[in-house]
């Protein structure tokens, strides 16, 4: 009798070990690219990204890749402060019409002998790193489609270079840049940093918050209120989240006067730390677009919301403020009904912790780590698609 007993705590055991081995990991951060493919870091410290653009089907492990405690599109950081960086795998690409349908990924490789980094950042053209919370460092991202023979992936890296060396960087944000043919720096990038004592600092924009194409001279973005909490960017804005939890944005849709060739546009006006028409909010993400057609190859606002989400937990969706001086510009957004008028997207109790958007559709990392996707772009009102967890 105690024999068989013995057999059969043995056997509970070992299924316990199996089920053990099986469960699933929690997500515990969300990030998506320009063209909607999104990667997820869940808390044993592994990366995934998904098969297709949008979707939260087929979820992909990616190798090479422990310990990471911080990711932005193709890149990420380990708990020791080392860089690693993939690209789209042109083997596994499918398309229609261009447009990438599936897609798979390189290996993830150590970049550099860098050490110590502790936030990166992604464009179309560079990565950047945060060495010890001080040193800012950009590098070039080579991209096969601007190369013979054409592709998806990554062809080679620039050398690393020094942005700024301040301490008491807390975030960066950066902007998508301009999809057009880079092969050697220079090359255009919007970047923004946010410092312990609130200050907000920029490369590659305007005075007036936007980016542009041959300027990579520091500039100071100040605040309505005393100290920001926040930042996050798309080519045509920078929005400084402010200790009340108020947005405010900077920028417009002029590009500064310029397009994306270097040409002239004519001026439609910007904003100066305008108010945006969510308030409370603890968290944000800026509508990420690229439209080839569009100056040059840069992006535009191309009618899509940005996204906040409430100290409440829910998650909001509102258009940026007008132009002061261009009242009935519509700077770009094809907007449907009142433009100020800021809409919530259901997902039932959940409560939000972090969003991410591309294209309009919105992912959402919840509290209890799950992950929820829109149907759908534009003025949406309802999550769906809900992934529990991954595995």
């Amino acid at each position: 009798m105690v024999s068989r007993l013995s057999a059969f705590s043995f056997l509970l055991i070992l299924l316990s070990f199996f089920a053990g081995s099986a469960c699933a990991s929690n997500i515990v951060e969300i990030t998506v690219d320009e063209i909607g493919i999104p990667f997820v870091l869940d808390d044993e410290g592994q990366v995934w990204g998904f098969r297709k653009p949008y979707s939260l089907e087929e979820p992909i492990k990616l190798s090479n890749l422990n310990h990471i405690k911080n990711i932005a599109p193709y890149i990420a950081v380990d708990t020791e402060g080392r860089v690693f960086t993939w690209g789209i795998n042109d083997a596994e690409v499918e398309t229609v019409e261009g447009e990438i349908t599936e897609a798979g990924y390189t290996t993830p490789q150590r970049f550099g002998d860098m050490k110590g980094v502790t936030l990166v950042a992604h464009s179309m053209n560079h990565f950047f790193a945060v060495i010890n919370n001080q040193e800012i460092v950009e590098w070039l991202v080579i991209r096969k489609e601007n190369k013979p023979g054409g592709g998806f992936g990554v062809e080679g890296y620039g050398p690393i270079k020094k942005i700024i060396s301040s301490p008491g960087v807390k975030a960066i944000a950066a902007a998508p840049g301009t999809m057009a043919r880079i092969v050697a720096e220079p090359a255009p990038y919007g970047l923004v940093a946010l410092f312990d004592d609130g200050t907000v600092m920029g490369w590659g924009i305007s005075p007036s918050g936007q980016i542009v194409k041959d300027a990579n001279t520091p500039s100071i973005l100040l605040t309505k209120s005393p100290g920001a909490v926040g930042i996050a960017m798309n080519d045509f804005h920078t929005v400084i989240l402010s200790a009340q939890g108020v947005p405010q944005f900077w920028g417009g849709c002029d590009l500064y006067g310029r397009d994306g060739n270097g040409g002239h546009l004519w001026t439609h006006g910007s904003v100066h730390g305008a108010e945006g028409y969510v308030a409370d909010v603890i968290g944000m993400a800026i509508a990420q677009d690229i439209n080839i057609g569009v100056a040059g190859g840069w992006g535009n606002d191309n009618g899509t919301p940005d996204v906040f989400i409430k100290r409440d937990g829910t998650v909001w969706i509102a258009y940026a403020p007008i132009p002061e001086n261009t009242p009935n510009f519509d700077c770009g957004q094809y907007k449907t009904g009142n433009p100020q008028q800021a809409v919530q997207v259901s997902a039932g109790k959940a409560i939000a912790v972090q969003v991410a958007t591309a294209h309009g559709v919105i992912f959402m990392l919840d509290a209890d780590h799950k992950l929820w996707r829109t149907p759908s772009n534009l003025m949406v009102t309802k999550f769906s698609n809900v992934l529990l967890n991954i595995k």
